[in-house]
């Protein structure tokens, strides 16, 4: 473990006081990472040990048969067997999930990418202002972004069509384009891409995003906090190690390999804000129902934007820390997003014509 990651791990530690109120156990990344790093590794264990077996009998199936079409058919089983005690055995050789080293060790020879080469997005006569006014046939249950019942129909209005990962995808040439990141490598095995955090890249509330807080994110979603066991599943399969180098600097593998051009994008995970998450512990679902978090796009819930049960507004960020970006800059014109709840789609109609959505 480096020496920076042992100041950061224990500024979270002494953050914890022991007069936090019952309910209320401070973030808890700190004390998470290696406990869900030893589960990695029980884990991975026990998948090796179920991955030779399936090994082994493969084999010994196609040992045993002399039919030449039916040799040729478990012959391809022996090869899919082999596949997934190879990713196995792969993750185990590169050490732990939540991995912490110093910009040192990053890799020589990484060729830095910045996708500047494409055409910018929008129209630059597009003017700014005004609201953009729509529907919603209910109110969300809740306006979490994950627990029990975030992955609602309006989750994508306020968070998945909002928020920025590392990376995003042109719409027009489908080529990988900076996020919240301005540069990325791509490792030579294609299982691995290095960022590089853009120096202003932030939250809406102002505070700087950092290379940790993409591993926040995970830890909030598979922590036992959260009773959802989709997140905790594909976390664990989907992505094979973080690491982190320094505020700016960390590095995403993934299991497989991927098409060349799309690992970037394959390996993009969108931040969590720990400053938001201060309160988090096992009552996280009923404290933060309401609560929505700073994201990293143009659009943010301003107080008193949330009418229960009858209307949602997002606004526009003036000081958006990616206004004056290439590929963002023509995007996100309208001032406010306005979400009205309408059950009736005849209603709604009567509404459209009556030029209120």
């Amino acid at each position: 473990m480096s020496r920076w990651w042992i100041l950061v791990l224990g500024a979270f530690l002494c953050g914890c006081g022991e007069d936090e109120e019952v309910g209320r156990k401070g973030l808890g990344f700190g004390e998470f990472v290696p406990k869900y790093n030893q589960y990695i590794r029980n884990w991975l264990q026990t998948q090796k040990v179920e991955a030779e077996k399936g090994v082994a009998e493969a084999r010994a199936a196609l040992e045993a048969e002399s039919d030449e079409e039916a040799r040729k058919r478990l012959a391809k089983g022996v090869e899919e067997a082999q596949v997934i005690l190879d990713r196995i055995l792969f993750r185990q050789g590169i050490g732990d999930y939540f991995s912490f080293k110093d910009p040192p060790e990053l890799p020589e020879g990484l060729t830095w990418e910045t996708g500047m080469d494409q055409p910018e997005i929008g129209d630059p006569a597009a003017r700014k202002g005004g609201t953009w006014n729509y529907y919603m046939s209910g109110f969300p249950p809740t306006l979490r972004p994950f627990g029990p019942e975030a992955n609602n129909s309006f989750r994508s209005e306020l968070y998945d069509y909002i928020e920025l990962s590392q990376v995003g995808l042109h719409p027009d040439t489908l080529e990988v384009i900076p996020g919240l990141c301005h540069e990325w490598a791509v490792s030579e095995d294609a299982k691995t891409c290095y960022f590089r955090l853009d120096p202003e890249a932030a939250y809406n509330d102002g505070v700087p995003v950092k290379a940790r807080d993409f591993m926040v994110a995970i830890y909030l979603r598979v922590s036992d906090d959260i009773t959802a066991p989709y997140p905790k599943q594909y976390f664990r399969e989907q992505f094979a190690q973080l690491t982190v180098y320094d505020d700016r600097t960390f590095a995403v593998t993934l299991p497989d390999a991927k098409p060349r051009k799309l690992v970037p994008y394959h390996a993009a995970i969108p931040p969590a804000a720990p400053h938001f998450y201060d309160e988090y512990g096992p009552d996280y679902e009923e404290r933060y129902n309401w609560r929505v978090p700073p994201t990293t796009g143009a659009y943010f819930v301003a107080p008193g934007g949330i009418k229960m049960g009858a209307e949602i507004t997002l606004t526009r960020a003036k000081d958006w820390w990616a206004k004056d970006r290439k590929y963002y800059r023509y995007m996100y014109n309208p001032d406010k997003l306005h979400y009205l709840v309408v059950r009736d789609r005849s209603k709604a109609w009567e509404l459209f014509r009556a030029g209120q959505l």
